[in-house]
């Protein structure tokens, strides 16, 4: 049982989970499950933040665990395997929202973050020191709002296959892409873009090596167990291969088909990571139970042993998994 979390991290042996911004604890678990140790605590001395941690980087191979602290525009450093405070790393401005990929090999990362007005720069290299060596300016991507609100506005960077792209999400909503950073030249190039006839709704593209999927979040409605998006959402599957794209509805394949509709569920490249209320959970694998017909081999002994493990006590429930 864990407080209520705003965000998880994965790696290929660890869990991070972060509490909401009255919580704010950072819980290190191995890939099982079980409950490791917490890491740093709230406060402003030397390795404690404030409620503003928005997000971290796991490097095992260096036994690093990177945490960003947006309120002192700062990034923290801890140790995986002891959970102790090694330095700090500051950013060059303030930093809303950061998102970052470290290069451990020559001191430097690079960060993307949600450019508001008079913000100087969308994404930049900066060496350890909080030296900016490139940068690129805010231009088209400056918050239209000219302010930031949580839930909003995010940007994301991510390496796959020795590139590293740029995805968003903006508010008010456009027709955007996803982009290419190239590190050589300081470019960001489009090379994939959602289309969307008359009103943009709320939307945020994902990658895998075989597909792009379209969210489209709804703006009405739902539970707090949505995340900041309350409305029923819709995805869209495009096929990299043909171009071809469908509707597509997301179930938790072994676990009796249970649909995934208004969870917290975020893509982190080729696997995901969902968040459920354990009455969410419980009231939905009944249902499925009730219809055992369509069950395949060992699936409802599965979901029955799932359902009888849910207790009074149980706060959360974090499933990560591929999709297929």
């Amino acid at each position: 049982m864990i407080s209520p979390i705003s965000s998880i991290y994965i790696s290929e042996n660890y869990i991070v989970t972060v509490g909401n911004e009255y919580y704010n604890q950072i819980k290190l678990f191995d890939k099982s499950g079980e409950f490791i140790r917490s890491i740093g605590k709230a406060g402003n001395g030397p390795g404690e933040f404030v409620p503003s941690v928005f997000r971290i980087v796991i490097e095992e191979q260096q036994d690093r665990l990177f945490v960003a602290d947006c309120n002192f525009s700062r990034m923290m450093v801890y140790s995986l395997s002891t959970g102790q405070y090694v330095c700090q790393i500051p950013f060059p401005h303030k930093t809303i929202m950061p998102s970052f990929i470290m290069n451990l090999q020559d001191s430097t990362m690079l960060v993307t973050h949600v450019p508001i007005k008079q913000s100087p720069t969308v994404l930049w290299k900066q060496d350890f020191q909080g030296n900016i060596m490139q940068q690129i300016n805010p231009g088209r991507f400056e918050s239209q709002k000219g302010f930031f609100m949580l839930g909003m506005d995010e940007f994301y960077l991510k390496r796959s296959k020795g590139k590293t792209m740029l995805s968003m999400i903006q508010t008010p909503d456009v027709n955007d892409s996803l982009y290419y950073y190239n590190d050589a030249t300081n470019e960001l190039r489009p090379y994939f873009a959602v289309n969307f006839p008359g009103d943009v709704p709320d939307h945020w593209i994902y990658e895998t090596s075989d597909f792009y999927m379209i969210t489209i979040n709804g703006s009405t409605g739902g539970d707090i167990s949505s995340g900041y998006h309350n409305g029923p959402q819709k995805r869209i599957i495009i096929d990299k291969k043909t171009g071809r794209g469908a509707y597509a509805h997301i179930t938790l394949d072994g676990y009796g088909s249970i649909p995934i509709t208004k969870q917290r569920f975020y893509m982190w490249g080729e696997y995901f990571t969902l968040t459920l209320s354990p009455e969410w959970l419980a009231e939905m694998a009944l249902k499925a139970l009730a219809h055992s017909e369509y069950f395949k081999p060992g699936e409802k002994e599965r979901l029955q042993t799932l359902v009888d493990s849910i207790t009074e006590e149980d706060n959360i429930f974090i499933l990560y998994g591929k999709i297929k």
